[in-house]
């Protein structure tokens, strides 16, 4: 999972250099527009003027460079990144949906859980493995196209290494996640057999099947101690026009969200759009 505070920061100084880069770049041209005789009468005003304005007019070819890849760099960096106010406000939104679209119960927080999705053709780091030798899977490697979160509603859970293979041929795609990615269309899934309950091999294949994945990686899932949600759903979502991920609710309900229909489908929706142009920002 993408942790957002060290990234703000990152945001915030880089934001800071592009307007220090674009504040000083005039400064340095117009040093050097200035004459030996006018920078002197300055000197008797703040006496380093002279000394600093021969030394960048001197090197004001390589400054004017400087500043403007600087600045360039910085304007980069900051759309990578992404404004902390987005993503923020995309926390928020998360959580409402944690709050609102699971059915009420006494139940722990993170037993029900709102995980976006950004779709990226590489990861280098996979977990659980795919195969023994091999983290991506036979066939599969880093740049196979994969699912990864980036924001998660509630405070705990959030180092989440889960990961969903995606790739072009969409037929391998895995997980509720990838199947929604690949049809670009909600998919509800419920009802699951409790693996916490029973792991025997008839649940762990029903499992499997319903949540296309495959039986070893459920297995492996499992020996991670990793969540098994006994429902899901989940919702594509599109910037410009684009697959950029997938919206996933879980619960450890069997039948603990609230099913996309009538009203409640033109709210998830809604919810979808609204995340669209915020992430068009982000």
């Amino acid at each position: 999972m993408v942790q957002r505070s060290p990234r703000n920061a990152l945001y915030r100084f880089f934001n800071g250099l592009q307007y220090v880069s674009l504040f000083l770049i005039p400064f340095v041209g117009g040093f050097t527009k200035f004459t030996s005789e006018q920078l002197s009468r300055w000197k008797s005003w703040f006496p380093l003027i002279e000394s600093i304005g021969l030394y960048v007019q001197t090197e004001a070819w390589w400054l004017l460079l400087l500043l403007s890849g600087l600045a360039g760099v910085s304007r980069f960096a900051c759309a990578y990144i992404g404004e902390p106010w987005v993503w923020k406000t995309i926390q928020t939104t998360l959580d409402e949906l944690q709050n609102h679209a699971f059915k009420q119960n006494t139940d722990p927080l993170h037993h029900h859980r709102v995980t976006l999705f950004r779709h990226k053709w590489y990861r280098f780091r996979v977990s659980p493995w795919r195969s023994k030798c091999w983290p991506w899977g036979r066939g599969r490697g880093p740049f196979s196209g994969w699912l990864v979160p980036v924001a998660r509603s509630g405070y705990t859970t959030q180092k989440t290494k889960t990961v969903f293979l995606a790739p072009d041929d969409a037929d391998a795609a895995e997980g509720v996640a990838g199947l929604a990615w690949s049809c670009n269309k909600m998919i509800p899934v419920s009802e699951l057999p409790d693996l916490y309950a029973d792991q025997t091999d008839e649940n762990i294949r029903v499992y499997a099947t319903r949540t296309w994945l495959s039986p070893d990686l459920v297995k492996k899932r499992l020996n991670k101690r990793y969540a098994m949600a006994r429902s899901y759903l989940g919702i594509p979502i599109e910037v410009k026009g684009k697959r950029w991920g997938v919206l996933v609710l879980d619960s450890r309900g069997s039948d603990g969200i609230l099913k996309p229909e009538g009203l409640r489908y033109d709210t998830y929706k809604v919810m979808a759009k609204f995340l669209e142009r915020l992430l068009e920002r982000g």
